[in-house]
């Protein structure tokens, strides 16, 4: 049971390879970068002055946030619709981060995927809405299906108004009892599970008083649209007609998009993984700073992994990679707890962790919390 031993890890770069430099850090996954920034400020990052380092150490003198100059908040955002069309949450799969890759041939493909399956999602979407929207009609109809009469008749009333609702048993009593207060006419149209169908008429000019009467008695509206026109049996018989018609819709599409989600899904998770690369990189480079000529990087990583990522940066042509211990740095400034255990204790990290990670300098109990 032990916690790493950490290093601070000071890289230079020449500013064309920032993208690529960024892009292998990601990928070792055992870098806690931290903020060049604030490591130059306070005399955290250091370079040996020799002949071949003048130009980095002039430029240091020199140093700004580092400007990225694409947006991907855009592309993110549609990464994050087609997760909710998949309804499922897409892992990165190193695979497709490895290799080559072209970060804006990938946003483009996820531009071109998100409008063909959003554009039949949103098909499905309104059509479900209509069915929606025609069960509420349906419902509203039913109760007043024995009414024989044509409801524009009742819109062309002039001098009266109407409405259709509901009462509970218990609040029909009440009317019954002061029929003779009642401002309108009350005609019992059908029933319903929650009480009594009613359709009230009332003169214009004595609609406000009938209305805080029907609020006394807490009656529920029925709202019937005025585009409905013929009986409303006739109007059931057209809502179930469109209810059949717009299904069968809803099949032909669902079973349409369920065919292009399947047919993309290797591709959107593709473009996944390699859109959630860029992001990475982008948190990257933000903690950054950089001159005219070069980038100033700084991070956090365990000494055994010193040679590793020489290694993996071996790659780039003049690159300064200076390695610091925790003594050699100011005091004050603390290096991230990485705990290291074997196979057998590793699960129990996570017990550690929630009740808080040890400082740098404190033993690691994992071994004796996992006893």
């Amino acid at each position: 049971m032990a916690i790493e031993k950490m290093v601070m890890m000071n890289v230079v770069g020449l500013i064309e390879d920032v993208n690529d430099v960024s892009r292998e850090v990601v990928l070792m996954e055992n870098v806690d970068i931290v903020n060049a920034l604030n490591e130059i400020n306070e005399s955290h990052f250091t370079l040996s002055v020799t002949q071949e380092n003048v130009d980095e150490l002039v430029g240091m003198s020199l140093i700004k946030p580092l400007h990225e100059d694409n947006n991907y908040d855009n592309v993110f955002r549609k990464i994050k619709a087609l997760e909710d069309i998949y309804e499922e949450d897409f892992i990165v799969n190193r695979k497709h981060i490895t290799k080559e890759i072209d970060f804006k041939k990938s946003a483009e493909n996820i531009d071109a995927l998100y409008n063909v399956l959003m554009n039949l999602y949103k098909e499905i979407i309104a059509s479900e809405d209509k069915l929606r929207k025609i069960d509420e009609f349906y419902r509203n109809f039913i109760y007043v299906k024995d009414l024989d009469i044509k409801l524009e008749t009742l819109n062309e009333l002039f001098f009266f108004t109407y409405t259709f609702g509901i009462l509970s048993r218990e609040n029909i009593k009440k009317l019954k009892k002061n029929y003779e207060n009642i401002t309108a006419i009350v005609l019992h149209t059908g029933s319903s599970s929650t009480g009594e169908v009613y359709l009230i008429v009332s003169p214009k000019e004595l609609e406000l008083e009938t209305n805080r009467i029907l609020r006394s008695l807490s009656f529920h509206k029925i709202e019937l649209p005025e585009e409905f026109v013929s009986t409303p049996i006739e109007i059931i018989n057209k809502l179930e007609i469109k209810r059949k018609e717009i299904e069968k819709e809803l099949i032909i599409y669902k079973k349409k998009f369920s065919e292009l989600k399947k047919a993309y899904r290797k591709e959107v998770e593709e473009c996944y993984s390699i859109l959630k690369l860029q992001e990475k990189i982008k948190e990257v480079k933000k903690q950054m700073v950089s001159s005219n000529i070069f980038f100033y990087f700084s991070g956090w990583t365990p000494e055994n992994d010193k040679e590793k990522i020489r290694k993996s940066l071996d790659k780039f042509d003049n690159l300064i990679i200076v390695f610091r211990k925790e003594d050699d740095i100011n005091d004050g400034f603390e290096p991230p707890t990485k705990l290291k255990n074997k196979k057998l204790f590793k699960p129990f990290e996570h017990l550690v962790k929630m009740y808080g990670v040890p400082s740098y300098s404190e033993l690691d109990p994992t071994v004796f919390l996992g006893f």
